[in-house]
């Protein structure tokens, strides 16, 4: 007979544990029991991967018939085991004589979508609550006993601030560590940051685990110095699955200190991870907030809660809603909540929502966001070097009541003339050149003209709006900090990038080799996803490869960067966040201040 749940009252804090119980046969036996969650006794917080839903195996809960995914039976399975290592090597630490344990597969009625939503605003006080153990499963233990040790060399290492040393089958292993499904699933990321006062361990497979300070030691050492031990294919995923794991330890040690860290951040940050319902790139992280969305008694609060950048109350948590709609609330949260209209350009490109102005949070990122250093993960001193169209102008918007439309004000700067055909290899600057041997003279003079240079130096101020400098001093910023530190690609790098990357990585260059590379480099990211672009009236930039000619370059009131709008008849599609030499630092908002043009209103579906 399948589990029969008990339901959980929605106006207190209530829990469901698991506890072992001794079983005569090879099936794990557990019993289900209900606590307060303030009174709950000391318990485990198990972080792990469900696995393929059709894949599963048998457990007894509370005599009840339970078919857990198999990633959970291992993780249950071997618990018992790294449990009884760690009580014999830290025999005084409490917090291992835990009895209980939570694990949301089972403690929380899947089938139940109420119960569903209510618990997942519980999800921080119980992460914070529990001991949270992390679970990579593998059915080869001996491969993780491997990893386990090169982590750990690794972060003696590092920690010795000695050179490290990692052999090729070390970086290898390495390899297959980070690239298990947890450091690239969306859950993952409340459940690891959560873990704020107690020991976190990383359990490798039945293998005694590793500490999260052990493993930050061996991912830091993995950056210090590029290595061509592995093909480049592997090595870049190497770095990518560390990456993940670094970019969730910067989120954890700025919650945890209260930094600044905007819930669009976090969005714009883990965009890229998975999630098994597309909500869930949403839900999953509504547990790093810092509000309390309860009252002291865990009743529902009738406060209204704007916290990191988020308007909760405007925020639909339901998973009988449809995607495209929790996503819209997601854009109008964010918008009265931080007070801006950044949120937009994560709309990447047309994709199969009916509303233009909502991002889809499933499809990762197309091409780097010029709004990095505005919302990315970047450190606070790369704040100053953000772009600042709107010139700290308000936005002006309101929202339609079916919530189809938004309708926000704005000025149009632009209109798209020509645009270039995107090169099938830019992992250099000569096509810059060539291409202009074929722009007409008179859009030639137009630049020149707008930009007040000389007709042989008009490319200087085209090669500045493809390289999309983010400062208005000389030189080049690098606008994608986690891509400059971590030389990560792109979506659709070619080989040939990444390579001329790991050479740049070894740092074996002169000055003026380096300042090449990095602006060759600069330039083949910005234009993966883009096309160059001049106006009617000689502005030039960078526009998404989906724009035509024709579109409309306007600054919003509230939005740090360019858009291109499409007019279609009385109303606007929105096409996505670009580059215009010229408009890029509040010059059309002082022009409008001036009196020199007037505004409008844009009504986007």
């Amino acid at each position: 007979m399948p589990l029969r749940y008990k339901a959980l009252n929605p106006n207190t804090d209530e829990i469901r544990l698991l506890r072992r119980l001794p079983s005569r046969d090879n099936i794990l036996h557990f019993s289900l029991e209900t606590f307060s969650l303030r009174a709950a006794p000391p318990f485990w917080a198990f972080s792990y991967v469900w696995g393929d839903p059709k894949k599963t195996s048998r457990i007894v809960v509370n005599n009840h018939n339970f078919h857990a995914t198999e990633n959970l039976v291992a993780a249950l399975t071997t618990h018992v085991h790294d449990i009884l290592e760690l009580r014999a090597d830290l025999p005084h630490h409490s917090h291992f004589q835990a009895q209980h344990l939570w694990a949301d597969a089972v403690c929380i009625n899947q089938r139940d979508e109420k119960e569903r939503a209510h618990q997942v605003s519980r999800m921080r006080d119980i992460y914070q609550k529990g001991i949270v153990c992390i679970y990579l499963n593998t059915s080869d233990r001996d491969a993780y006993k491997s990893v386990h040790d090169a982590l750990q060399r690794l972060s003696e290492t590092s920690a010795g601030d000695s050179t490290p040393r990692i052999s090729p089958d070390m970086r290898y292993e390495l390899l297959q560590f980070f690239s298990k499904d947890w450091f690239h699933r969306m859950w993952m990321i409340q459940e690891f940051v959560l873990a704020e006062s107690k020991p976190l361990f990383f359990f490798l497979g039945g293998h005694k685990g590793i500490t999260e300070r052990d493993l930050r030691d061996a991912a830091w050492a993995v950056f210090q110095k590029s290595s061509d031990l592995l093909p480049v294919e592997e090595e870049f995923s190497l770095l990518s699955g560390v990456k993940q794991y670094m970019c969730l330890a910067e989120v954890k040690d700025r919650i945890k200190d209260d930094r600044e860290c905007s819930f669009l951040t976090l969005l714009w940050t883990f965009r890229d991870r998975l999630a098994s319902d597309p909500r869930d790139k949403v839900y999953s992280l509504l547990g790093l907030l810092r509000s309390k969305l309860e009252d002291d008694q865990g009743r529902p609060s009738s406060v209204v809660a704007c916290d990191r950048g988020l308007a909760f109350e405007e925020l639909i948590v339901d998973y009988k809603a449809t995607v495209e709609d929790v996503y819209a609330s997601v854009v109008k949260s964010a918008i009265i909540g931080m007070d801006s209209l950044n949120v937009l350009c994560a709309c990447q490109r047309p994709g199969r929502f009916e509303r233009s102005w909502v991002p889809d949070w499933t499809e990762p990122w197309s091409r780097f966001s010029l709004l990095t250093n505005s919302i990315g993960l970047v450190p606070d001193g790369w704040r100053k070097n953000s772009f600042t169209s709107s010139a700290g102008q308000k936005p002006v918007v309101e929202f339609s009541r079916d919530m189809q439309s938004i309708t926000v004000e704005g000025v149009l700067s632009s209109k798209v003339s020509v645009l270039g055909d995107q090169p099938a290899n830019c992992a250099n600057s000569r096509w810059i050149e060539d291409w202009f041997t074929n722009v007409e003279q008179k859009l030639k003079i137009q630049i020149s003209l707008r930009y007040e240079v000389n007709l042989q130096n008009v490319s200087d101020p085209f090669i500045q709006s493809v390289v999309a400098t983010n400062t208005e001093e000389d030189g080049i910023i690098y606008s994608d900090v986690l891509a400059a530190e971590y030389s990560l690609p792109f979506t659709g790098a070619s080989l040939e990038w990444k390579e001329m990357v790991r050479f740049y990585r070894e740092d074996t260059l002169s000055k003026e080799e380096a300042e090449m590379f990095i602006i060759d480099i600069r330039i083949a990211q910005m234009l993966n996803g883009r096309r160059v672009f001049i106006g009617e009236n000689g502005y030039c930039g960078i526009v998404p490869d989906h724009t035509h000619k024709g579109d409309l370059i306007c600054v919003l009131f509230g939005c740090d960067v360019p858009v291109v709008l499409r007019q279609e008849a009385e109303h606007f599609t929105f096409i996505g966040e670009c580059y215009a030499l010229g408009l890029m630092y509040g010059e059309a908002i002082e022009a409008v201040r001036q009196g020199s043009i007037g505004s409008k209103q844009f009504v986007i579906f």
